[in-house]
């Protein structure tokens, strides 16, 4: 394990939290205009992100489709989402939109241990943020990272988005490190791990609802504290 250098994070569900920052959204879109959002309403309206997210085919990251309209389409699924918000509960469009798009750019809920672990490591690791996204809303949702992350990579900056083999040429070229030098932390086998095998970096699954099993990642996590084990 000394030859690491650089280890790379992937940042919604494995460093950050999106369903509660979301949650945290769907709360101040409610209260910007005058109004309390049940939890029955915050469960109505995660089940239809959900749905739209798939809806639009945003899972699919190995299709050249979404690879091309990636960032398009997520910004689609962010007005689709503030639009059920309008529809359902009858929220004016006009504050909805914006309200919910900024509460989503604010600093993330973080995953528990995420801090502890990402201050430990940076005592021996240049540490990174690789990730799919609005520049906009991942910088402002990865600040509590800030004093431990050296360099954020987001889709939208590079042009390309993981599991493509573009989006890993590109941190490799940004950290000016060597594919073998590199370790990729992520929760998605088809975007993280798939994508650093492609081009040779080691890579830990962090399989965090232990739901799924793949004996494709060089080494796999139920939590992230157990970074400090292999590490």
């Amino acid at each position: 394990m000394s030859g690491y250098r650089f280890i790379i994070f992937d940042a919604d569900q494995t460093l950050i939290d999106f369903f509660e920052d979301e949650r945290r959204a769907f709360r101040a879109a409610f209260k910007a205009t005058g109004k309390i959002a049940e939890e029955k309403d915050i469960v109505a309206l995660r089940k239809f992100s959900d749905e739209n997210w798939v809806e639009l085919g945003l899972t699919e990251v190995h299709s050249l489709h979404v690879q091309k309209n990636f960032h398009a389409l997520y910004e689609r699924h962010i007005r689709d989402v503030a639009n059920e918000c309008v529809v359902r509960y009858g929220l004016p469009r006009t504050h909805t939109d914006e309200v919910f798009f900024e509460e989503l750019c604010r600093p993330a809920a973080t995953l528990a241990g995420a801090l502890e672990v990402a201050a430990t490591l940076a005592k021996r690791y240049q540490l990174s943020v690789a990730t799919n996204g609005i520049a906009k809303m991942q910088r402002g949702r990865l600040a509590p990272f800030a004093p431990y992350i050296e360099k954020f990579f987001i889709s939208e900056e590079i042009g390309a988005i993981k599991p493509d083999e573009a989006f890993f040429s590109a941190v490799l070229d940004g950290l000016g490190a060597k594919r073998e030098e590199c370790l990729m932390v992520g929760d998605s086998l088809a975007a993280d791990i798939a994508g650093a095998n492609a081009v040779g970096i080691d890579s830990v699954f962090f399989n965090r609802t232990g739901m799924q099993k793949s004996s494709a990642a060089t080494y796999t996590i139920f939590s992230l504290s157990e970074l400090l084990q292999i590490l």
